[in-house]
């Protein structure tokens, strides 16, 4: 399975989603980063661990073509949810919208929407 983040594929100038994340909040949040990091490994290694994470409660589908990950799955320190789309173009490829720690309020969506309709509208050009 391919993984890729946003803009990365939209303008190769600028940083990942998840490398610009790492950068600021590495130190306070680095456990979720390995974790996320060693899930998406074995994820390149694997596809079929997909489904397994699936049932664990690491994946959840948001409606329509949002999806997240969840590392861990719940947590009283915070989670941290990774805002993800299949590409329509290429079968086994995964793109990173977005990602936050999330404590106790409700999760903020709207930018992950925007960059799926953004990342859509850039697969049909192309």
């Amino acid at each position: 399975m391919e993984i890729v983040q946003y803009p990365e594929e939209l303008d190769p100038e600028k940083k990942g989603i998840l490398d610009r994340f790492a950068e600021k909040h590495r130190r306070r949040y680095g456990k979720f980063l390995s974790h996320f990091e060693e899930i998406c490994r074995r994820l390149k290694e694997d596809s079929t661990f997909f489904e397994v994470l699936k049932k664990n409660g690491y994946v959840k589908n948001l409606g329509g073509e949002l999806w997240e990950f969840r590392i861990p799955p719940a947590g009283k320190g915070g989670v941290l949810r990774v805002y993800f789309l299949f590409s329509r173009v290429i079968r086994e490829k995964i793109v990173i919208l977005d990602l936050e720690i999330k404590k106790e309020s409700e999760a903020n969506l709207e930018r992950a929407r925007e960059r799926l309709k953004i990342y859509r509208k850039w697969e049909e050009e192309r």
